[in-house]
């Protein structure tokens, strides 16, 4: 995650899945960027994306910090049970 591949970063379809990703995560955060804008008696529209934005990165960062975090917890205890089921049947 924080060391990313470069040359990958010209495909395409890569392009496609950020996109569809940057819309869905925006797409969740749209509902509070509409209630701001009625509800608020200044509409500034424009601090409120510019301030929902950067809260939205910041979330799925955290989110993916866990998730592989998470994954890779598990995926490692697995691979060490199957390991040691291994090694205890050739025995």
């Amino acid at each position: 995650m924080f060391y990313p591949k470069l040359e990958i970063w010209a495909d395409l379809q890569l392009r496609r899945q950020a996109a569809t990703r940057i819309f869905f995560a925006l797409g969740l955060g749209f509902g509070s960027n509409i209630a701001y804008s009625s509800y608020n008696p200044n509409n500034n529209c424009h601090r409120d994306a510019f301030t929902i934005s950067p809260i939205n990165f910041l979330t799925s960062v955290l989110a993916t910090l866990v998730v592989y975090a998470v994954f890779g917890f598990r995926a490692k205890n697995k691979a060490v049970k199957c390991v040691v089921s291994a090694v205890e049947t050739t025995l």
